[in-house]
Formats: structure tokens, sequence, C-alpha cells
């Protein structure tokens, strides 16, 4: 294959199957710009069968800069949908699906956390990693930093420059 899906939740990931990168590539370096274009025409002529509209908002080359880069995205294109769907529509494949939705959640950066209780102090903290969930629950346990064994924070912690560290002893 001149491309592969790689597995995602929320977006569309394709690596092209390049000659010199992949295991057994096929597309030549100089036909990658092509093979880029080929995937994103495909996938833009698709549309939701129920509503005929495009299931495709915005196509990202991650790797256009420099696909042979070995420290780079996994993806070469991402794609990002204009509304979640179960089946495409392509003018020549003909429709794809319905198709059942295995998950009913995904990982996403975009969470919440509403912590009270005494001692507590209200306020809104904006955005925080989640590695400072663990930390957090460990604080409020009454167990401190447990002895530094989790990256992050306690939300509770005033000084959110200090951070705890990996565990170096059991």
């Amino acid at each position: 294959m001149r491309g592969f899906a790689l597995p995602t939740f929320y977006d569309g990931r394709v690596r092209i199957n390049l000659e010199g990168r992949e295991r057994n590539g096929v597309v030549p370096r100089e036909d990658y710009e092509r093979a880029c274009h080929e995937v994103e025409e495909a996938v833009a002529a698709c549309r939701d069968p129920r509503t005929g509209e495009p299931i495709l908002a915005e196509v990202r080359r991650l790797r256009a800069e420099d696909p042979m880069d070995p420290d780079g995205p996994d993806a070469d294109i991402q794609l990002l949908w204009t509304h979640a769907t179960d089946s495409w529509e392509h003018p020549t494949a003909g429709t794809i699906g319905p198709f059942p939705y295995r998950r009913t959640g995904g990982h996403s950066p975009r969470g919440f956390a509403f912590i009270a209780g005494p001692g507590i102090t209200p306020g809104d903290l904006g955005p925080r990693s989640a590695l400072d969930v663990t930390p957090t629950i460990v604080a409020l346990l009454g167990r401190g930093a447990a002895n530094g064994r989790f990256e992050g924070h306690s939300l509770l912690d005033g000084d959110v420059r200090v951070r705890s560290r990996w565990a170096t002893q059991s």
C-alpha cells in the first residue's frame, strides 16, 4: 500500500509507506508529495451518506518539512473531521460502513477536576497536567508527597513550580 492508517480515536492519521523509512516502503521519496495529495484527495471526496455533507474539515501535513526525520511525528497526514459519522460514501469506492462504535470514549487532554472539602481553598487553577491527578489524590488521602513517587504535583500545593520526582527507590 502507498499509505496506511494509524490507530486513533478523534482524528485520522495516515503514514505514507515511504522507501528508506518504512521496512518495506513502496513510495519513492520523490513521490512523497504526490502520495500525500492522493490520500487527501480521496478523503476529501468522501461524504456522510446520511446527510451528504463532507466529512473532512482540515488536513495537516505533520512531516512536510522532513518526512525522513527519525524523531518526527508518527503520521505524515492528520485529518480532522467535520462531525462524527459511522459511514462514508466515496464517488468511486461506494459506501463504506456503517461500522459500530467500539468505544464509549477515549483519552483527551481536555478534562476537569472538582475538588472540595475541609481546608481546600476554592478557586480556578486553570489548565493543568493530567499527571497532577495522582499526586492530588495521594495528598487528599493524607499521604503527603508519597515519597516523590509520582510525576506531577498535587493541585492542593500552593507553589505550582514544585514538582515531585519519579521514585528512585521502591
